[in-house]
C-alpha cells in the first residue's frame, strides 16, 4: 500500500465534494489473469472477485456516504486503510536543530495520544498555534 494512493484518493474526495462527487479507492488482493502468472490455483480459489464486486457495489450505491476512503480487500476479508500523526511537539520560538534531536524521539512516537487525521485542515489547527512561551524565571 502507498500513502501516494491515500493521499490522492482524499484529495481527490476533497475535490469532488464541491460537486456532490464521492471518491473512493480499492486495492484488492482478488483471483485475476494476471494473478494466474504468479499465484497457484489453490491460492487463487481463496480469492474470489466477489469480493471485490461487494465493495465495489456497496461503494457505488447511493446509501454509501464514503468518500476519501482506500479499502484494502483479499479473500473474505475487507478493511478500511489510513493514516496517523504523532501527538508532536511545539517548540518555543528560535527552536534549533539540537532542540529537534533532543525531542526527536518524542516527535515520532505514536505511543501518546495518535490522531487520526479525516481532513485536510486537520494538520493546519496544530501549526497555527502560537510558539510556547519560554519558562519564566523563579525568583
Amino acid at each position: 500500500m502507498k500513502a501516494a494512493m491515500l493521499g490522492l484518493t482524499f484529495t481527490l474526495a476533497l475535490e469532488g465534494k464541491k460537486r456532490n462527487i464521492r471518491v473512493n479507492a480499492i486495492a484488492p488482493l482478488a483471483a485475476s489473469r494476471m494473478m494466474e502468472t504468479v499465484r497457484s490455483k489453490d491460492e487463487l480459489q481463496k480469492l474470489p472477485l466477489q469480493t471485490m464486486a461487494n465493495l465495489v457495489g456497496f461503494l457505488c450505491h447511493e446509501d454509501c456516504a464514503s468518500s476519501g476512503g482506500v479499502f484494502e480487500l483479499g479473500g473474505h476479508w475487507i478493511s478500511r486503510l489510513g493514516w496517523r500523526r504523532t501527538k508532536g511537539i511545539r517548540f518555543q520560538a528560535g527552536f534549533t536543530m539540537e532542540d529537534v534531536a533532543s525531542k526527536f524521539d518524542e516527535i515520532s512516537s505514536f505511543e501518546n495520544g495518535a490522531e487520526y487525521p479525516d481532513s485536510d485542515a486537520s494538520g493546519e489547527a496544530h501549526s497555527m498555534q502560537p510558539p510556547l512561551e519560554p519558562p519564566r524565571a523563579r525568583l
